[in-house]
């Protein structure tokens, strides 16, 4: 189940990348400096327009070369990957070790799914959307992609009504919005706006049970570039305090609004010698001949 946990993570977690319009496009704004909101005291009104207009500018992104470090206690994972991902829920993250496949997960308007090789047992695990809000659907991972694609810089803020902006730590300025996530429960979804000298940025986000205010998950901003004209987050490190899971991802070779290669990328495909698990339904068509698929690196 740990293990199980770690490859979620990893793939909820590696939607959130920064990339630009094309290769050229990269090279024309990597000097830039990422867009601030200049304001003294920011309101709810100017912070959700900020995140809107820095959404509006991503409707896909790419990156073909992805480092991810994942730990789990005291256990790190190396890996190198490649992600794809379009508005409004579709995802594509495959990552190797030592040259072997170890991890492919994904999600469409319908579904999201997830494999990992060193999971015990291996199963290609998925679920659709509408089950996943039904009672009773079993998350080893606190997964919410709408959560995801707003650390990524993609998320649709809507409204500012639905906000409160409340004073943070060491003069930050928290924008919280009381939601319910996908499986009904009550949640704050808190972004952090960092001061600088030229105004806000996102430095945060944090995922918070409603009640208690413990800490789900939050995805730390180490490091931002100007994009095609968006602000973007091309390094970042993500936390889950329950599960102790770490995952630090590092965007090398990334574009932003191309068309994907294949319009199969974000379909799930079957896996040899792999079993089908559905979350809601359980084991689909068990093969006492299939063979576990192998873990990461060599025994």
């Amino acid at each position: 189940m740990r293990t199980i946990c770690l490859s979620l993570c990893c793939g909820a977690l590696l939607l959130q990348t920064g990339c630009a319009d094309t290769k050229w496009g990269f090279l024309k704004n990597q000097n830039q400096p990422p867009r601030t909101l200049a304001a003294e005291h920011p309101t709810p009104a100017q912070l959700v327009d900020y995140l809107n207009q820095n959404s509006q500018k991503i409707q896909s992104i790419q990156c073909s070369e992805m480092d991810l470090d994942c730990k789990q206690g005291s256990q790190p994972i190396g890996l190198r990957a490649r992600m794809n991902c379009e508005k409004p829920k579709n995802f594509r993250l495959t990552a190797n070790v030592v040259g072997k496949q170890a991890v492919d997960m994904g999600s469409n308007s319908q579904e999201f799914w997830y494999w990992i090789s060193k999971a015990e047992p291996p199963y290609l695990y998925h679920c659709s959307y509408q089950d996943l809000a039904r009672p009773g659907v079993q998350m080893p991972f606190p997964f919410q992609p709408d959560w995801v694609l707003e650390a990524m810089g993609m998320g649709d803020y809507g409204t500012p009504d639905q906000y409160s902006a409340l004073p943070g730590k060491n003069g930050a300025i928290d924008l919280v919005q009381d939601t319910v996530n996908s499986q009904g429960r009550r949640v704050l979804k808190v972004t952090e706006f960092a001061r600088s000298r030229s105004g806000f940025q996102v430095q945060e986000y944090k995922l918070q049970d409603a009640a208690t205010k413990q800490v789900i998950c939050f995805a730390h901003i180490q490091d931002s570039k100007n994009v095609g004209g968006a602000t973007l987050p091309i390094k970042l490190m993500f936390y889950w305090p329950e599960q102790h899971i770490t995952l630090s991802m590092r965007m090398e070779d990334v574009t932003i609004n191309q068309p994907p290669a294949s319009n199969l990328i974000f379909v799930r495909q079957p896996m040899a010698n792999v079993q089908t698990f559905d979350l809601a339904r359980g084991l689909e068509t068990p093969n006492p001949q299939v063979r576990q698929a192998g873990g990461f690196g060599a025994r």
